[in-house]
C-alpha cells in the first residue's frame, strides 16, 4: 500500500516519466497519408489600426484509421508568438489515451524538443514530414480562446488516475503560479519548481512538460491517464 501511495504521489506532483517532453512527434503511430479536402473559410476585420492575424494561427487536424481498428486523431494548434501544441488521441481495442506535445513554430519550421520539421502550407492544408512519415493536416478553424493563467495559489480538489479517484491520497498538493512565468508544486515536505507558458508547465528537475487548461477558476493538468484539478484560492 505504501508503494502504491508513493507512486501516485510522484505522478500527481507532475513528475511522471510517462509524460512527454523533448521527444519527437509520434510519427510511428501514423501511416503515410494524404490530406483531406475540407475547406474552412474565416475572415477578420481589417482596419488601419489592426493587422490581420497570421492565417496559420488556429487548429489543424487529421484522423487516421488503421487496419487493426485503431483510430488516431491528431490536433495541431498553432498559437500566437510562435507557441503551440500537438494533441494525439488514440482509440484502440487496448483502450483510449491522449498524448500532448509542446512545440514552437516559425515561418518555415515546426520544432518539438530537439527536433525540427520543415513544413509546407497552402490555404487550408499544412503538412510536414518527420521520421519518414507524412503529417498532412486540414484546417479546422480558430482555436478556442485560452483564459490567461492567473498568478496565485491553487489547491487540489480532484485527482483521477486510470479512471480511479485518488484525491484522498494526495489531497495536500498545491500549485503556486507566479506572474514572472515561474511556479512551484508542493505536497507536505515535497517541493518542485517549474516554468510555464500558454500551454505547458515545464519542471526544472527533469525538464518535462505537462499540458494544462484554465477556465478562470479551475486549473486542470493532464498526463496521459492522469488528470489533476486545482481550484484557485481566494
Amino acid at each position: 500500500m505504501k508503494r502504491l501511495v508513493l507512486i501516485l504521489l510522484m505522478l500527481s506532483l507532475l513528475l511522471s516519466l510517462t509524460a512527454c517532453s523533448r521527444i519527437p512527434f509520434p510519427t510511428s503511430l501514423f501511416p503515410s497519408f494524404a490530406s483531406g479536402s475540407a475547406a474552412v473559410s474565416s475572415s477578420a476585420d481589417k482596419t488601419a489600426e489592426t493587422e490581420p492575424a497570421d492565417p496559420r494561427i488556429g487548429v489543424w487536424t487529421v484522423t487516421v484509421s488503421l487496419d487493426n481498428g485503431t483510430v488516431n486523431r491528431a490536433t495541431l494548434e498553432l498559437g500566437e508568438n510562435g507557441k503551440g501544441c500537438m494533441i494525439v488521441e488514440h482509440n484502440s481495442a487496448k483502450g483510449q489515451w491522449t498524448d500532448y506535445y509542446p512545440l514552437t513554430w516559425t515561418d518555415s519550421l515546426i520544432l518539438s524538443g530537439d527536433e525540427s520539421y520543415p513544413y509546407t502550407w497552402e490555404g487550408d492544408s499544412l503538412s510536414f514530414v518527420g521520421q519518414e512519415e507524412t503529417f498532412a493536416f486540414t484546417r479546422a478553424g480558430d482555436a478556442e480562446p485560452r483564459t490567461p493563467l492567473q498568478p496565485g495559489r491553487y489547491t487540489l480538489v480532484n485527482a483521477v488516475f486510470s479512471g480511479q479517484d485518488v484525491t484522498k491520497e494526495i489531497i495536500n498538493t498545491t500549485v503556486t503560479v507566479n506572474a514572472d512565468g515561474t511556479g512551484s508544486s508542493r505536497n507536505d515536505d515535497y517541493f518542485a519548481s517549474f516554468t510555464w507558458d500558454t500551454y505547458f508547465f515545464t519542471f526544472d528537475q527533469n525538464n518535462r512538460s505537462y499540458y494544462y487548461t484554465f477556465d478562470g477558476e479551475f486549473l486542470r493538468e493532464y498526463q496521459v491517464d492522469i488528470q489533476l484539478t486545482f481550484r484557485l484560492d481566494d
